[in-house]
């Protein structure tokens, strides 16, 4: 099993067509279930499902760098 991740920068329709090339060699095959057709649609964030995590959440330090990640969902829980 893969994992990968990609980030949507413009609301639209999208096609996203996965191969496989077999042990990193010779020619690349299409996945059976491939393509994967992805509406981004435009809508408002909603504060309440809101997320922020990580160390700079509660461990931050004035005056030294941390890190937090906010991540963000609207009405329907969409990320």
């Amino acid at each position: 099993m893969y994992k990968f991740e990609y980030t949507l920068m413009l609301v639209g329709e999208y096609k996203l067509e996965i191969s496989v090339q077999l042990n990193g060699v010779g020619s690349y095959y299409a996945l059976s279930t491939s393509p994967f057709y992805i509406k981004c649609h435009v809508t408002t964030t909603d504060p309440r499902w809101t997320k922020i995590t990580g160390d700079g959440k509660n461990a931050a330090v004035a005056g030294i760098p941390n890190t937090f990640l906010v991540t963000v969902f609207d009405e329907g829980k969409n990320q």
